[in-house]
């Protein structure tokens, strides 16, 4: 899974391209522009947020964690990025 709210973060998207790259499976969340790495993603999940930082990247967290539960794993394998 991959959250890239705002900011882009150009290591997240280096990151992205290898799981990319090795055929894993990507689930982006981002904001309602839907960041770039959304073209390699698998799903991605655009969602507004109206809450200044930080209180912005608790509430994504917030709603990725039942997302990485309905994937069958007790913990994310990698969750970049929030």
């Amino acid at each position: 899974m991959i959250i890239d709210y705002r900011r882009y973060d150009t290591d997240t998207a280096e990151t992205a391209r290898s799981m990319y790259d090795r055929g894993l499976s990507i689930i982006l969340i981002t904001d309602q522009w839907i960041c770039p790495k959304a073209e390699i993603a698998h799903a991605a999940l655009p969602a507004a947020l109206v809450s200044p930082p930080p209180f912005d990247a608790a509430r994504v967290r917030r709603f990725a964690w039942p997302v990485v539960e309905s994937c069958g794993r007790a913990e994310p394998f990698l969750m970049l990025g929030g």
